[in-house]
């Protein structure tokens, strides 16, 4: 069924007339040389808003007694995940001294050393080090599945627990490919219908349930059902996902409609999603940074951050854009995903 309705400018301010005039980035096909540690870095940054707080949700399972394991578990799934995350800001152009005392910050027992290595081999002992981390992350997260969903827990922690391990093995995929030197963005990006099994609609609504955010598909428009876009599954996830919860936080400091609504249309060669909330919106100058991909960070009133910025060139990664098309202070926020539709 077909839902229609105004955007509800009664309670929203009317879009920016120059919003969509917004420069976009011309996405590239990269080489796996020259921005390998750029995508490093992107994934990392993108999805560790999803994973790296809800790990400290995860922490509240320690006390548990039907546990087990689940302290060591979840201190390993930390500790790689913390490993990975310096590691991936870690050059072979650093000197050995530099290099060997952060190594010993990772891996305090080892004594492992990159003083007088050359450029090459201190390339060859980060990638190593990469593979390891990664590795017994993967096997922690394996590990933890089943054992942390057999445990009880509020909603919220369950919510946690479900971001942490989806995000984190979706994570796992993505980087070791970029490891390994097989990332190629060009075969990346695939075709993705808006609507129907596997669909840019599912993804709207499966990652509302690991983020534990309500939503209403408040339009959608008919002649979607016969369109695909440029996505890629990990990329279109992370994105809506930060968008959830900026939209969350913004509505958990107002008493207005918890409901994000969603509205889906055609436009041009686009298929523009907005995701509408009534929260506590954010001022000009905000919106402006966003909008120009300044990172910023998390203010208690406004409820948007950093991860936006990464999820704003994810987004143009695909040939499309993410931009707040409207927001103000206690008037709530309007936020558009234009995806490219594939020829």
């Amino acid at each position: 069924m077909i839902i229609k309705a105004k955007l509800p400018q009664g309670r929203l301010p009317t879009p920016a007339a120059d919003a969509k005039q917004l420069p976009a980035a011309e996405p590239r096909v990269v080489s796996h040389a020259d921005e390998s540690a750029v995508f490093f870095r992107l994934f990392f940054s993108a999805v560790s808003h999803e994973v790296a707080n809800s790990l400290q949700g995860l922490r509240a399972f320690d006390t548990d007694p039907k546990s087990g394991d689940c302290e060591r578990i979840t201190r390993d799934i930390i500790l790689n995940f913390n490993r990975l995350r310096t590691l991936g800001g870690l050059s072979p152009a650093m000197d050995g001294v530099t290099l060997t005392r952060e190594f010993a910050l990772l891996f305090p027992d080892e004594g492992i050393s990159a003083d007088n290595l050359s450029a090459e081999s201190k390339g060859a002992l980060l990638k190593g080090l990469k593979i390891r981390a990664l590795a017994e992350l993967h096997s922690s997260l394996n590990e933890a599945d089943p054992i942390f969903r057999a445990i009880a827990g509020t909603e919220e922690m369950k919510s946690n627990l479900n971001r942490a391990l989806t995000y984190g093995k979706l994570l796992c995929g993505a980087l070791e490919k970029i490891i390994l030197g097989v990332f190629d963005l060009s075969s990346e990006i695939i075709p993705q219908k808006v609507l129907g099994r596997s669909s840019v609609l599912r993804a709207l609504t499966s990652t509302a349930r690991e983020a534990a955010v309500k939503i209403h598909l408040t339009e959608i428009e008919p002649s979607l059902f016969n369109t695909d876009v440029q996505s890629n599954p990990l990329f279109l996830r992370l994105i809506i996902a930060n968008v959830y919860s900026n939209a969350r936080r913004a509505i958990e400091r107002t008493e207005c409609d918890p409901h994000i609504r969603i509205f889906m249309n055609k436009e041009g060669d686009k298929a523009v999603i907005r995701f509408v909330d009534g929260g506590c919106g954010m001022d000009a100058e905000t919106m402006g940074k966003l909008n120009c991909g300044i990172q910023t960070s998390t203010k208690p009133e406004a409820g948007h951050g950093i991860g936006f910025s990464y999820c704003r060139s994810l987004a143009e990664k695909l040939g499309g854009r993410l931009y707040v098309e409207s927001s103000e202070p206690g008037r709530g926020t309007i936020v558009a995903l234009e995806l490219k539709a594939s020829e």
